[in-house]
């Protein structure tokens, strides 16, 4: 299924067009519904999209409805969504498939002040016991310098068994070590970003290296037992070309503070999200359509599926009012799945084992509450947890 290659955005509302680039003969321009969610379904307001070197901007409701200038003999192109206090998000699109897009971003989960970064330290997070390892001296400006002083950091070890990884960016999608595109099954993830006072980001310094560490909380992924020692590949996302990136190898671990008495760790030269992963070849297609109303509707789609050794994976698309196949998935497990409808406020979450069809029923929302989280009485961008659900 191309969709489940690339795209993770949908929606209509209104956008902040803020990039105009006009049309030549060797432009064209595409109609593009957007819509940009939490990891667990609520809608992301001015939230950032850039395409092309265009911006543009979500509503309230998390959508946005705009006119994209692409050149002629573009294939794919790259959306990038950023919105301050979430880990930022792209994925690679077919052009074809630009009409409808949407993705899921989760919130940072730690912010923290390192007042002196020059020293060999150990960052550590308050979930999932992650940390990040760190020698003298590890990271230099964007000019070359080394970085001294007062830095913060945006530390996110991502919750695989948890809606985090309804936000898996690119929707698992990879370039492996021979350059083919391939789909991942992840073991853990981690998002780290390192700025100063300044507001420069800061990377580690040639000949420097990083240790990361955090829980492994399943005993075996896709059905292989990770044991103590057992290689995982690792990836790098790289935000540029919203794939991720094969580089180096991780491991398995001993750990006497994880539930399963496992961690992930591997050492790493450069700072972005990273990702202990296998590559991923589900036997099993699913054939998947919405109603509303008891009439043909599309709808966004995030398909959790659950293997029977309970390691997870997920898939975003877009599904047309005819329906569409999702193929790369488990042929023995669960699906959870979340919808929505791209224009109005319908929704559904529904559960199936692995079958062959899924008919998934929308049903419009029963209330409706604004919230809103103020600082010295002036609004300001929050994380709030209701029932459980971020």
């Amino acid at each position: 299924l191309a969709t489940m290659l690339g795209v993770a955005l949908t929606g209509c509302g209104s956008s902040s067009n803020e990039t105009q680039v006009p049309p030549s003969e060797n432009i064209i321009q595409q109609q593009v519904l957007a819509l940009v969610l939490t990891s667990s379904g609520n809608s992301i307001n001015n939230a950032k999209i850039k395409i092309a070197g265009q911006s543009f901007t979500t509503d309230a409701t998390g959508r946005a409805k705009f006119t994209l200038n692409i050149p002629k003999n573009a294939e794919y192109v790259v959306v990038q969504i950023e919105k301050a206090g979430f880990v930022s998000q792209s994925v690679r699109v077919k052009v074809t498939q630009l009409d409808n897009i949407n993705a899921r971003l989760i919130a940072v989960k730690n912010v923290i002040e390192v007042p002196a970064i020059e020293k060999a330290q150990v960052i550590e997070s308050s979930e999932l016991n992650a940390s990040i390892s760190l020698p003298a001296n590890a990271f230099v400006r964007p000019n070359g310098q080394v970085a001294t002083g007062k830095v913060t950091v945006e530390f996110s070890p991502w919750d695989i068994q948890g809606d985090d990884l309804n936000a898996m960016p690119a929707n698992g999608v990879a370039q492996n070590a021979q350059s083919e595109i391939v789909n991942l099954i992840s073991a853990g993830m981690i998002s780290a970003t390192f700025k100063n006072a300044q507001g420069e980001t800061l990377q580690l310094a040639q000949g420097k290296t990083a240790e990361l560490r955090m829980d492994l909380p399943v005993e075996s992924i896709d059905n292989k037992q990770m044991l103590i020692g057992t290689p995982i590949p690792m990836w790098y996302f790289d935000e540029s070309k919203g794939l991720w990136v094969e580089e180096g190898v991780g491991y398995v671990v001993a750990s006497t503070q994880s539930a399963t008495g496992l961690a992930v760790q591997a050492t790493v030269e450069h700072f972005s999200t990273w990702n202990w992963d296998f590559q991923y070849e589900g036997a099993a297609t699913v054939f998947v359509q919405c109603f509303a109303d008891d009439v043909a509707a599309p709808c966004h789609v995030t398909a959790k599926a659950t293997l029977t050794d309970n390691s997870k994976i997920t898939h975003t698309a877009y599904v047309p009012a005819e329906g569409v196949q999702i193929v790369n998935m488990p042929s023995a497990g669960r699906i959870d799945w979340l919808a929505s409808h791209p224009n109005d406020d319908s929704l559904a979450e529904v559960s199936s084992v692995i079958p062959n069809h899924v008919r998934i029923d929308l049903v419009a929302a029963k209330t409706k509450n604004l919230v809103r989280c103020l600082k010295d009485n002036q609004a300001v961008d929050c994380v709030v947890t209701l029932n459980g659900r971020e």
